[in-house]
């Protein structure tokens, strides 16, 4: 899972580009066990806390 800009495959951190909140809301709803980040390792602790934002209120 990551993000990106819509123009090329960045693999940005989540809520840094046009991912959709209703894709991140369907994901989060599945409770996954294990999910791959794809992303510049500098996004991942604020992602993390993005998905865990998101995992309270879904």
């Amino acid at each position: 899972m990551s993000d990106n800009d819509g123009k090329k495959d960045s693999h940005i951190g989540i809520g840094k580009g046009i991912l959709p909140e209703e894709h991140i809301k369907s994901i989060i709803e599945k409770n996954v066990k294990y999910l791959i980040l794809e992303m510049n390792y500098m996004d991942i602790e604020d992602t993390l806390r993005i998905l865990k934002a998101y995992k309270k209120r879904y």
